[in-house]
């Protein structure tokens, strides 16, 4: 299963919040699983320009990418998925265009209207405190 990481939890991702600690040991894989999980990303110019504000997390990606813990999908798929789209609550069209191209069910954010389009579009659910680390399981993605 792959999972898809909001740009407002970036800087609590990169730097191993409590809230975090689940995610980042379901991405590293703990001794006895079946498999880590993966960050699903898309190198579409708003991933890029929001991943380009955090370098630190431009770090951990490049990182993550080279551990083949990230799930790449192609941007001409995103694009054509986000121009599908119907009107949304949210500005975060790429996000939901990213889980309906790469087939993510996982979202971990605070948006609130995020979560209302990911939730009725995707099909999804929302990761948001270590609470809800019962949504991450083993790796799915392709």
């Amino acid at each position: 299963m792959c999972i898809i990481l909001d740009a407002n939890l970036f800087t609590d991702f990169t730097d191993r919040t409590p809230d975090m600690q689940p995610v980042w040991r379901w991405l590293e894989g703990v001794r006895g699983s079946q498999r880590r999980g993966k960050l699903a990303y898309s190198p579409t110019d708003k991933f890029k320009t929001e991943v380009g504000k955090h370098p630190r997390f431009e770090t951990r990606l490049v990182e993550l990418h080279r551990a083949g813990l990230l799930k790449v999908v192609p941007a001409a798929e995103v694009k054509e998925a986000e121009g599908a789209l119907p009107p949304l609550k949210s500005d975060d069209a790429h996000i939901v265009a990213l889980a309906v191209a790469g087939k993510v069910s996982v979202l971990v954010s605070r948006d609130k209207k995020l979560h209302a389009d990911f939730k009725k579009l995707a099909r999804g659910k929302v990761y948001q405190t270590a609470k809800h680390k019962r949504l991450l399981k083993p790796d799915m993605c392709d």
